[in-house]
């Protein structure tokens, strides 16, 4: 009896140190429990600003010749009104742990500010802005003739998914988030330290990075729930597959594309980086995971509002621009998607929405772009009560929208 005892002792002793060797990997270049250490409380501010620290990142080299932004920024001191109540905006960046905010009108820095030790030159993490990246890579593989159609199944351009439910959606339904595919997303309290549910998103990371496998065939093996086109759900993993799209019509790794075609043709003023997975072949994580500077994540913004052009160069066609920003179907106008807020090609719309869309991410990041009143705002936080504070939130990038426009 003591012999077995032992045995099962010994046998238990090596799979705890199995476990911790896992989870702390101390030979590797990038150690789960650190990234386990991401959304605590009293750190998540500087991780946000460091990603690349915790996590492996493909490079996004800045321009040779940078763009210069006019800049006459000056304090934006203004109330809006929301639920019956005057807000200062102020309180909404001090609620919110605003990291950075900047308003553009009409090409023109008007306001700019960084707060809790954010500067001009800080790579925060985009989280889902990224989503609006991803679409804007599409529609330039759709300009260049690489993809014929939105309405085209997925699997004719990524063979490796014919006859799975992502294989048989059209790139329309992913864009539009309804694949109809059987993938959970859900995010937990406000403040928790992953401040996800225990969902698809945490599997597929934790098996990416704890385990080394690739995020897109992990991604491209979930099966069908529904019939795609019919209804609209928020899945990461549609963009996922959107980035696998583009990197298959391009034949070129994620953030070499982002930087070939957005970062050196716009100016872009910083190196930014874009997370991989830790499989042989580094996958970017193209649902989230662009860390950049405000002003860069501006610029995106601006292209959208100069409706493609930029310097004389036509990089993204007006066509594809309000394509992407104008829900066509019933099944993703605000009533049908959140009630305040609609969906089209990984851009939102607001409620009653005029040539007004935003990119947003968890934590409170946006890039807003409104169109008739040339305004273009971008906004990085690190908010616990992001969901909470989500409908405020467009109704103040609105609010300042409309403020500096008068």
């Amino acid at each position: 009896m003591s012999s077995w005892l032992k045995s099962i002792g010994a046998i238990l002793l090596m799979l705890v140190i199995t476990a911790t060797l896992t989870f702390y990997q101390p030979w590797a270049e990038y150690s789960p429990a650190d990234m386990n250490r991401t959304f605590l409380a009293d750190e998540r501010v500087e991780h946000f600003r460091n990603m690349d620290k915790l996590y492996p990142s493909q490079l996004i080299r800045k321009a040779e010749q940078t763009h210069q932004w006019p800049n006459q920024s000056k304090p934006l001191e203004f109330t809006y009104e929301f639920d019956g109540k005057t807000i200062a905006l102020s309180d909404n960046l001090e609620r919110t742990n605003t990291t950075g905010l900047i308003v553009i009108k009409d090409g023109v820095i008007i306001h700019e500010q960084y707060r809790l030790g954010e500067t001009k030159d800080s790579l925060h993490t985009s989280w889902s802005v990224a989503k609006s990246f991803v679409s804007t890579m599409v529609g330039m593989a759709i300009d260049d003739g690489l993809i014929a159609s939105v309405d085209d199944q997925v699997q004719k351009y990524i063979p490796e998914l014919t006859g799975k439910a992502y294989g048989q959606a059209t790139i329309k339904d992913v864009l539009q988030m309804s694949s109809g595919v059987d993938f959970y997303e859900s995010y937990g309290a406000a403040g928790s330290n992953t401040a996800l549910a225990f969902s698809d998103v945490q599997k597929i990371t934790y098996a990416s990075w704890l385990f080394g496998q690739n995020i897109n065939k992990l991604v491209g093996a979930y099966g069908k729930k529904e019939e795609p086109g019919t209804r609209w759900e928020y899945r990461s993993s549609d963009t996922q597959i959107l980035g696998w799209l583009v990197e298959k019509v391009m034949q070129k790794p994620f953030a070499k594309i982002v930087e070939q075609r957005l970062w050196q043709p716009l100016g872009m003023g910083s190196d930014a980086n874009w997370l991989s997975d830790l499989s042989d072949e580094r996958s970017a994580v193209t649902f989230c995971c662009l860390n950049a500077t405000l002003r860069d994540f501006a610029q995106l913004g601006e292209l959208y509002r100069l409706g493609g052009a930029w310097n004389g160069q036509q990089l993204l066609s007006r066509e594809w621009i309000i394509e992407a920003t104008t829900p066509d179907s019933s099944h993703v106008q605000p009533e049908n998607v959140r009630g305040y807020r609609g969906y089209q090609y990984q851009w939102w719309v607001p409620k009653d929405y005029d040539r007004e869309y935003f990119a947003s991410g968890i934590w409170s990041q946006h890039i807003w772009v409104d169109e008739k009143r040339g305004v273009v705002i971008a906004r990085t936080a690190v908010d616990p009560n992001f969901t909470a504070n989500m409908n405020e939130n467009v109704e103040m990038l609105r609010a300042i929208s409309s403020y500096v426009a008068k």
